[in-house]
């Protein structure tokens, strides 16, 4: 018994030496905003902060580079309708929890998007490349959800995008059930 705990003793005195969990436990132990004003599981909370550090014009004086740095980190679904050269940033708009009406059936609903990023293109004037993000943190997309805000973001920028991009945003790096939807 006093040879095995001598082992066990020895092998976590060796693991507790090992700069790859100090530098894990480290990166755990970091500071945690979400955390520490209880809001780690709030998801309009998330969003309306993502928002936040995405909008130029807010008052965090990081102007459009959290945007542009965010934009060039996204996958795009199609690259000839999306040029970052064409985007005029410093006159986004970024819209959180955007109600939008859609019909379905006799009765009318409306689809509550939880981000949206308009950004004027600089090639077509009046025209705005449009980003649409579902943000789920712990619940599951719901029946053809993001079919229906494809739909009726759609018909709301019908006459005025130059392009418009899908984003479905997880934490358990859930499939998006729609195809036009890119997991981010």
């Amino acid at each position: 018994m006093t040879n095995k705990y001598t082992k066990l003793q020895m092998a976590c005195k060796e693991l507790a030496k090992n700069t790859h969990l100090i530098e894990i436990d480290k990166i755990r132990k970091k500071f945690n905003i979400f955390l520490a004003t209880d809001m780690q599981n709030r998801e309009i909370k998330h969003t309306k902060f993502l928002a936040y550090l995405l909008d130029p014009n807010e008052s965090h004086d990081l102007g459009h580079e959290f945007l542009m740095r965010f934009l060039q980190k996204l996958p795009i679904q199609n690259r000839n309708e999306f040029d970052i050269l064409d985007l005029n940033l410093e006159f986004s708009k970024v819209i959180s929890e955007r109600s939008i009406d859609h019909d379905e059936t006799e009765e009318k609903k409306k689809a509550q998007i939880d981000l949206i990023i308009e950004i004027p293109s600089l090639k077509m004037l009046g025209k705005h490349h449009v980003l649409v993000i579902e943000n789920k943190l712990k619940s599951k997309q719901g029946l053809q959800q993001l079919r229906r805000y494809k739909t009726t973001t759609e018909k709301h920028y019908a006459d005025n995008h130059a392009s418009i991009n899908y984003y479905f945003l997880t934490l358990t790096e859930e499939e998006p059930e729609d195809d036009n939807w890119m997991p981010i």
